[in-house]
């Protein structure tokens, strides 16, 4: 059989953009990737090292996204809406993506109140809301764990839809420890 040969996709030097307009839109949505370099490579993924990773992308994703529908639900709000988390944009590229949703009036105040608050994440971080939202992440793995005898990749942020009939084999209950340890200290 041939080996898949997977392009590299390189870093940018400068920012790329690409504008689409609708003349009919009432509202402006903008989404930023900034290319991080190449992702955990699958033998990774697949170890305790690699779950740890997830479930620290999971923090984030999670925490930018309670900050931004704080932000969101004021009545003066900057932006509709934000999101923001960690993921991949092909096999060998991981990303930052971010996602903001602009009344057409606001779009540049709205887009600077949005960066900022990403500024802000990488400079001082979050740890009270982190710790908060590990906690409710281990308590969840624990709750499947004691249900289904087995760690899996679910995530429902709304708690509204049931885990899988029948999930993936997943981790053992004491390397959700030994990365709940690692991430707390």
């Amino acid at each position: 059989p041939t080996v898949k040969v997977m392009p590299e996709v390189p870093l940018n030097e400068a920012p790329v953009v690409g504008i689409i307009t609708d003349p009919e839109n009432t509202s402006t949505d903008i989404t930023f990737l900034w290319k991080i370099g190449k992702p955990l490579p699958n033998e990774v993924n697949a170890t305790v090292n690699g779950y740890v990773e997830r479930i620290v992308k999971r923090i984030i994703g999670g925490v930018m996204g309670e900050r931004f529908e704080e932000i969101s639900s004021k009545a003066d709000a900057p932006f509709l809406g934000a999101d923001f988390g960690i993921g991949r944009l092909c096999e060998t590229c991981e990303t930052f993506e971010g996602e903001v949703s602009l009344e057409n009036s606001k779009v540049i105040s709205g887009t600077k109140a949005f960066l900022t608050e990403i500024e802000k994440m990488k400079r001082y971080g979050f740890n009270d809301d982190a710790r908060s939202l590990l906690q409710e992440t281990c308590r969840e793995e624990e709750r499947y764990y004691a249900e289904y005898g087995t760690f899996f990749e679910y995530y429902d942020d709304k708690k509204e839809d049931a885990p899988l009939a029948h999930p993936p084999q997943g981790i053992k209950k004491k390397f959700l420890l030994v990365a709940y340890i690692g991430i707390s200290s």
